[in-house]
């Protein structure tokens, strides 16, 4: 374990981090897809609470995500950990205990944006997309591959994001064009509506 932590180390650039993956169970944390890192890791990455960051996995096959930042509670710090939530664990591909490399995310206005349920058949409206757009999904870090949670009446939904224009981390603003595909095809992952 030293031997690949001082790999890890070589490779880091001094505004990343290697930070132990931890579990959060507070709802408005799930809800809202935060991770939660010590103040002081915060400003070593020159980060503030609602900043998002990149979390890469140090797995063979690497995957990044993206999430709001929050501070950690004061019992967790200076334990070098980040509280993650499940749906974030699975976009990123770690479990607990595991370790991951953070840092400071750059996110655009997305232009346009698709999404897909998962595991449902959904019938979509405007008042849905407008929902989704303005609320449910509003503000989160999005990723090409990333599954996100949308609640509806306090269930939730999961979305695959099939598609973002540009491509890297966006977010939804009033001005993109959300679609909302009425189910998830993996055969059609990346054509075009």
């Amino acid at each position: 374990m030293i031997y690949w932590y001082n790999l890890v180390a070589m490779k880091m650039s001094k505004n990343e981090v290697v930070l132990e993956v931890t579990d959060t169970n507070k709802k408005s944390d799930i809800k809202n897809a935060i991770v939660r890192i010590d103040p002081d890791t915060m400003e070593k990455l020159g980060i503030e609470e609602g900043d998002v960051v990149e979390i890469e996995s140090n797995k063979k096959y690497e995957r990044t995500t993206g999430a709001t930042v929050l501070r950690l509670f004061e019992d967790d710090r200076e334990k070098g950990i980040i509280r993650v939530t499940g749906p974030v664990r699975r976009n990123v591909a770690v479990s607990l205990g595991e370790t991951v490399v953070v840092r400071k995310a750059e996110v655009a206005d997305a232009e346009s944006v698709t999404l897909a349920p998962v595991d449902m058949i959904l019938s979509v409206d405007k008042d849905f997309t407008r929902y989704i757009k303005t609320e449910a999904l509003a503000d989160r870090p999005l990723l090409e591959g990333d599954i996100q949670i949308a609640f509806m009446l306090g269930h939730p939904i999961a979305f695959r994001v099939v598609r973002t224009e540009p491509k890297g981390f966006v977010r939804l603003r009033e001005t993109t064009t959300l679609h909302i595909q009425p189910k998830f095809d993996g055969h059609n992952f990346y054509e075009q509506d």
